[in-house]
C-alpha cells in the first residue's frame, strides 16, 4: 500500500507539470497572483520564517515547566604495579543519577520571553504579508509592462508596414524618374530603422515575460502567455481615490506599519527583560541516584543499598554582575528609541510613496488626454503630408518626419496610458481594494 501511495503521489506530480507545460491558456493578472502566493520563493522564505518563530513561541513556553534529565558514568580502574595484591584486580565502578529543577522566580523573565517570542511571531506573520503584497505589486508592474511592450510592438509593426508600402511606392518613382535616388535611399533607411525597431520591442516583449515567469517561479521551458485585457479610456481617466483616505486606510492596515508598531511594543518589552536581572532567582531541585561497584555483591543489592534521594531549594541573590544588567537595560532602552524612530521612518516613507503615486497618476492621466489629442492631430498631419508627398508637394525628410511625429506620438500616448493604469491600481491597492485588471 506505501508503494502504490508513493506511485500515486508522483504520478499525481508528473500529471500536474505535464498540464502546466502543456496548456497554452492565457494566464489573468488574478492567475498570476494567485500562482505566486504558492511558488514565489520569497514569499516562501517568509512562511518559513513564520514558522520559525513559531517553534521559538514555543521553546519559550516550555521554560516554565521543569527540566528533567538522566546521566549515567561508567568507570574502569586498575593499579596493576601496587605492592598490594587486593588493589591490583579492575575496579568496575557505575553510577546512575535522575535530576529534576524548577525555576519557581525570576524576575518575570520567562512570560516576558513569552510574550516577546509572541510579538515577535506576529512581527513574521506581518512581514510575511507585506511580502506578498511587494510581489503583488511586482507581479501587477511587470504585467503591465509586458501588456506596453507587445502594444508598442504592434506600433511599430504598423509603421514597418507603412514604410514598406512607402519603400515599394519610392522605387516606382524611382525608377518613373519622379524621385532622386538620394530620397529613395531615405525611405529604404527609414524602412530598415523600422524594422529594426520590431526586431527590438520585440526582443523586449519576451525578455519582460521571461522576467515575469522568474518571479513566479515558472520554469524557462515552460509554455506560458499572459491575457490581454482591453482598458476603456473611462476606466484610465476615471477620477483617483482621494489621497489622504489612501493614506489614512493604508497607516492602519499597510503590513509594514503594523510591523513597525509590534517592533515598538516588542522592544519596549525588552527594557521589562532586561530589568528582570535585578530580581532573585529561586528554583527547586530534586535528584534520584544510585551505583555500584565490582566486588562488592550482586548488582541489584548494591542498586538498592545505594539508592540516595535528595531535595532543595536555591535562591540566587545578584548582588553585582560587573554592570551586566545595568547595560543590558540601556541597550534595551536604545533599542527600544531604534524602534520608535523606525516607525516614524516607515510612515513618512509610506506618506511620501503614496502621496508620488497619486501625483503620478494625476500627471499620467493629464498626459494621457494630451497625448491623444497630440496622437490624433499628428496623424491628420502625416495623412496630408503623405498625400502631398504622392503629389510631388512635399519632398521625402518632410514626409518621414511627419511619419516618425506620428510613430512618437503614439508612444507617449501610450506609455501615459500604462503609466496612469499602474498607478491607479496601486492607488486602490493601498486602499485595501485587491489588485484585478478583470
Amino acid at each position: 500500500m506505501k508503494l502504490q501511495g508513493i506511485v500515486l503521489i508522483l504520478a499525481g506530480c508528473i500529471a500536474t507539470t505535464a498540464a502546466v507545460q502543456e496548456s497554452n491558456e492565457a494566464w489573468s493578472l488574478k492567475q498570476c497572483i494567485e500562482y505566486a502566493h504558492t511558488h514565489n520563493i520569497s514569499i516562501g522564505q517568509s512562511r518559513l520564517s513564520v514558522e520559525s518563530s513559531a517553534v521559538d513561541l514555543h521553546e519559550a513556553k516550555e521554560q516554565l515547566f521543569p527540566s528533567l534529565s538522566f546521566s549515567t558514568s561508567h568507570d574502569y580502574s586498575q593499579t596493576p604495579y601496587t605492592d598490594d595484591p587486593s588493589q591490583r584486580a579492575a575496579i568496575y565502578n557505575g553510577s546512575y543519577r535522575l535530576n529534576a529543577s524548577w525555576t519557581l522566580f525570576d524576575g518575570g523573565q520567562r512570560y516576558y520571553n513569552i510574550k516577546s517570542n509572541r510579538l515577535a511571531q506576529q512581527e513574521q506573520e506581518l512581514s510575511a504579508q507585506e511580502t506578498a503584497y511587494e510581489i503583488e505589486m511586482e507581479i501587477l508592474s511587470s504585467y503591465l509592462q509586458i501588456l506596453y511592450a507587445r502594444e508598442s510592438l504592434e506600433i511599430c509593426r504598423q509603421s514597418l508596414v507603412v514604410s514598406e508600402e512607402q519603400e515599394a511606392r519610392g522605387k516606382a518613382l524611382l525608377d518613373a524618374g519622379s524621385i532622386s535616388k538620394s530620397d529613395y535611399s531615405q525611405l529604404v533607411a527609414q524602412c530598415a530603422n523600422n524594422r529594426y525597431q520590431v526586431v527590438t520591442a520585440s526582443a523586449q516583449a519576451d525578455l519582460l515575460l521571461v522576467e515575469l515567469k522568474q518571479l513566479l517561479n515558472i520554469a524557462l521551458d515552460t509554455t506560458f502567455d499572459i491575457a490581454t485585457p482591453s482598458f476603456e479610456d473611462e476606466e484610465i481617466l476615471a477620477p483617483l481615490p482621494d489621497r489622504y483616505t489612501v493614506l489614512a486606510t493604508a497607516m492602519n492596515s499597510w503590513p509594514g506599519i503594523r510591523q513597525s508598531y509590534v517592533a515598538e511594543e516588542k522592544a519596549a518589552l525588552g527594557i521589562k527583560t532586561a530589568q528582570s536581572g535585578y530580581y532573585p532567582t529561586i528554583a527547586l531541585t530534586a535528584g534520584l541516584s544510585t551505583g555500584t561497584m565490582s566486588g562488592n555483591g550482586v548488582w541489584g543489592d548494591q542498586m538498592k543499598a545505594n539508592f540516595g534521594e535528595s531535595a532543595g531549594i536555591s535562591l540566587t541573590l545578584p548582588l553585582y554582575d560587573n554592570g551586566q544588567t545595568r547595560a543590558a537595560v540601556a541597550r534595551a532602552r536604545i533599542e527600544a528609541l531604534y524602534s520608535t524612530y523606525d516607525r516614524e521612518e516607515k510612515e513618512n516613507t509610506l506618506t511620501h510613496t503614496i502621496e508620488s503615486t497619486y501625483l503620478d497618476a494625476r500627471s499620467a492621466q493629464e498626459q494621457y488626454k494630451a497625448a491623444q489629442e497630440n496622437a490624433l492631430a499628428t496623424a491628420d498631419a502625416y495623412e496630408l503630408i503623405a498625400e502631398q508627398f504622392q503629389l510631388g508637394i512635399k519632398n521625402t525628410f518632410e514626409m518621414l518626419s511627419a511619419q516618425n511625429d506620428l510613430l512618437q506620438a503614439r508612444q507617449e500616448a501610450l506609455q501615459a496610458k500604462y503609466m496612469a493604469l499602474l498607478n491607479r491600481k496601486l492607488l486602490e491597492f493601498y486602499n485595501n481594494i485587491p489588485i484585478t485588471l478583470e
